[in-house]
């Protein structure tokens, strides 16, 4: 992959130190071991010219509380498309500065036509947490973000002020619905949430699965343990969402559940930009040749983002049909085409 920092060869990172400790049910148990140490010259070696060509390959990121360059080209992004982001980061790593570049990212794609005629939505962990909330904090609004700019504001700013304090993962996204009982008219029901084995999920999509395709890959038990949101009229992301847990939870492990997952959605040829976390790691998955999915290191590698806008210069972009994991310690990669 060129321009990747240095990639794991284990199969769970560990949750990071002085992260928040969550709950944890009996039952699955996922194997973590540690991530590789990421080594700060290849955090900054990282930059590789974007898909699109542009950016300087080792460019620089901007280290923690530093805003990117300000004015950057929004490319690698149809219109017709949703967009996403997700942020993980270390305690003392969550900037800010990246949380609003990230945001307004997602802003400019809100004012290109039909970017995000179907609303938008965030979700982060309380950071620090109170032991009283358990669950991540959903944000979400009806009406395209350049309408809504005071919700979508405060939005950033309640983040900000509540979810940057320690180690934590962020997901953004706005919508243009492909499937669903609304026809556009939901506001947007990204990120997703979800428990498993005692700890919260979250997940973003963009992309497309024939929800009857979905629901004939899911356990009916599962779903009666896990119930859907929007049903009988089901939206394809939410579906994706539970057949991700379904397999992680019949492979024991994250890494070999969304690999059996995503190797099954990347053989059927269905579109994908997807992000998972367990508030600790941020899982990302690329089968999606016509929207690329983009990468880096947010400062000193104590932090990356995700997002179908390249968030900087230096933005690396994703191997098709390929899982990834990012965690304050480093990242990692491989393939799930089959």
């Amino acid at each position: 992959m060129a321009g990747a920092a240095s990639r794991s060869t284990s199969d769970e990172p560990r949750s990071p130190a002085g992260a928040r400790a969550r709950p944890r049910a009996h039952g699955l148990e996922p194997a973590r071991v540690r991530l590789a140490a990421l080594l700060l010259p290849a955090a900054l070696g990282l930059g590789a010219a974007s898909a699109s060509g542009s950016g300087s390959p080792g460019a620089a990121a901007p280290l923690p509380g530093e805003r990117p360059a300000a004015g950057r080209p929004v490319t690698g992004a149809p219109d017709h498309e949703c967009h996403l982001f997700g942020y993980v980061f270390g305690a003392g790593a969550g900037s800010e500065s990246w949380l609003r570049a990230l945001g307004e990212d997602l802003h400019q794609q809100s004012r290109q036509g039909r970017a995000s005629r179907d609303g938008w939505g965030f979700a982060y962990f309380l950071s620090p947490p109170l032991p009283w909330i358990a669950r991540p904090i959903m944000l979400r609004g009806g009406a395209p973000a350049c309408e809504d700019d005071s919700r979508w504001e405060a939005a950033i700013g309640e983040i900000a002020d509540r979810g940057l304090a320690g180690a934590s993962v962020v997901f953004g996204h706005v919508r243009n619905s492909s499937s669903g009982p609304d026809g556009g008219a939901l506001p947007d029901p990204h990120p997703f949430a979800d428990s498993l084995a005692g700890r919260w999920w979250l997940c973003a999509h963009n992309g497309a699965t024939p929800p009857d395709t979905l629901l004939g890959w899911l356990d009916p038990a599962f779903l009666e343990a896990h119930p859907l949101d929007y049903a009988p009229l089901h939206v394809d992301s939410e579906l994706l969402f539970r057949y991700c847990l379904q397999e992680i939870a019949a492979a024991g492990g994250v890494r070999a559940g969304l690999r059996a997952a995503l190797g099954r959605i990347a053989s059927g040829h269905y579109a994908c930009n997807l992000c998972l976390t367990d508030g600790d790691t941020l899982w990302a998955a690329h089968s999606f040749p016509q929207v690329p999915f983009y990468y880096g290191p947010a400062g000193n590698g104590r932090a990356w983002w995700a997002s179908v806008i390249p968030a900087d210069e230096g933005a690396a972009a994703m191997e098709n049909d390929h899982l990834y994991w990012f965690a304050p310690g480093g990242m990692g990669a491989v393939s799930y085409a089959r």
